[in-house]
């Protein structure tokens, strides 16, 4: 099946064959052809980073490639493994690494080493997660990077000024982790659906978990998504159940509503700008939350089995990629 990405500019539109091509079509105007890819093996994830400069792609040989925008010929990156890759964008720095292999910090623009190797543990993926999603985190300012294997064990790693190697700060029996758009909090979803929300630097409060149990109930099911809002006062978490909640970040707790997708799993977050409100994807359904009140202000229907959302500045429009194959246009308000 076809592979659908957009940049979060709405510049550029990536569409995998499934046979071993990457296109990238201008998303405005007529839709020109901007670039042709070629792969090895069928792609199996492709994912701008933030500011649309680059293209990462994998194959289902395992192989990774960094493709420079907007008409790079050849990849600026290539590695190869034998396990998933995972990536993560942080202003000019990408952390990649294979659970299998080693961690390490590369230039976005020209792909130069900026770390030394950070390896983690064999690879445990949990089937309910597709093989790399969210296994690497990074906030480059911050000089703080995460990986996760993909079960269990969330590992915290100090990156001084990005030059020499990270050791472990510690280790974490968690499910799915996340960092603050400031570097200075994480977010740490445990397997049975709480959510700590803790200081980077407080790290000996992770290593066993050992902070009292809290007074109320996160979700009853395994979290598959967490994300911050953009000024970090807030966090959305979302199981595999469908249901949502909504975290102030001051205080630790949720606040007193669930939201919920009927259909299954949340696989996507976006929250507006200033933090009003949730857009979350399922496989089946969009449904915009008010993060104050917990109601449900809109909901369409889509077709997606990795849906990926973006929110326009002005909160109005969402492009959700992957939806029947391509990318639809809502404009839910």
């Amino acid at each position: 099946s076809e592979l659908v990405a957009i940049d979060s500019n709405g510049a550029y539109l990536a569409v995998g064959d499934g046979e071993g091509l990457v296109r990238v079509w201008s998303a405005r105007g007529a839709g020109r052809l901007v670039a042709e890819f070629p792969h090895g093996a069928a792609p199996v994830r492709i994912e701008f980073d933030p500011m649309g400069r680059v293209l990462a792609t994998q194959d289902a040989a395992d192989t990774f490639r960094l493709w420079s925008l907007p008409a790079g010929r050849e990849p600026l990156l290539v590695r190869t493994a034998s396990s998933p890759w995972a990536t993560g964008f942080s202003g000019d720095s990408l952390f990649l690494g294979s659970p299998g292999r080693d961690f390490q910090v590369f230039g976005v623009t020209d792909a130069a080493p900026r770390s030394g190797a950070l390896r983690h543990s064999a690879p445990r993926w949990s089937s309910e997660l597709p093989p790399g999603e969210g296994a690497a985190l990074i906030a480059a300012e911050q000089g703080l990077a995460l990986t996760w294997d993909g079960d269990d064990v969330v590992k915290i790693w100090r990156l001084p000024e990005l030059e020499s190697d990270g050791a472990p700060v510690s280790g974490a029996a968690v499910r799915i982790a996340a960092i603050s758009p400031d570097g200075q909090t994480l977010a740490l979803a445990t397997r049975g659906g709480d959510l700590r929300i803790v200081p980077a630097g407080q790290t000996q409060l992770l290593l066993s978990m050992a902070t009292p149990e809290p007074d109320f109930i996160g979700h009853l099911a395994p979290l598959s998504a967490v994300e911050f809002s953009p000024a970090g006062d807030l966090v959305a978490s979302g199981a595999i159940d469908g249901s949502i909640r909504i975290w102030d970040v001051t205080t630790g707790a949720p606040r007193n509503f669930f939201s919920s997708h009927g259909d299954g799993a949340v696989l996507d977050f976006e929250f507006s700008r200033d933090g009003v409100r949730l857009v979350s994807a399922s496989r089946r359904s969009v449904i915009v939350t008010d993060t104050a009140t917990g109601e449900q202000v809109a909901q369409v229907a889509i077709q997606a089995e990795r849906p990926r959302l973006i929110l326009s500045a002005d909160g109005r429009q969402v492009l959700v990629a992957a939806d029947y194959g391509g990318i639809s246009r809502w404009l839910w308000r």
